[in-house]
């Protein structure tokens, strides 16, 4: 099986050697071994978290690219008034908030949007 030091992961990540022994000490990144006084990485499992860690970045950049829409948002969306959608939410009528802080409230406009199409197919 073929492994790899960690000076090559780091330079492989572009990361420093320090960060590098920071994250396996902190028990983050794919599984080493210590042979003598050497650390070593399996390729296959340099590979399987990376693979990991991408998907993990796609679920991420789909989440991020996802606006959150205000009340006065959805009830333009929808063509009601505000105080239909803060009564909609309320009741658990519409998919549940985002809560931003103690006072605010944002909703995934995916979430909305799946909502509309489901109510409007009903």
């Amino acid at each position: 099986m073929k492994t790899i030091t960690p000076r090559e992961l780091a330079e492989r990540w572009g990361l420093s050697e320090g960060t590098l022994c920071d994250k396996r000490t902190a028990g983050v990144g794919p599984a080493w071994s210590k042979v003598g006084r050497r650390i070593e990485y399996q390729m296959a499992d340099v590979l399987d978290h990376e693979r990991r860690r991408d998907a993990e970045l796609q679920i991420d950049r789909g989440v991020l690219d996802d606006k959150l829409l205000r009340v006065d948002e959805i009830a333009k969306l929808v063509g009601v008034s505000t105080k239909t959608v803060r009564h909609w939410s309320r009741i658990g009528q519409l998919p549940a908030p985002l809560r931003l802080s103690s006072t605010t409230r944002r909703w995934s406009r995916r979430a909305v949007l799946q909502w509309l199409a489901e109510a409007k197919s009903a």
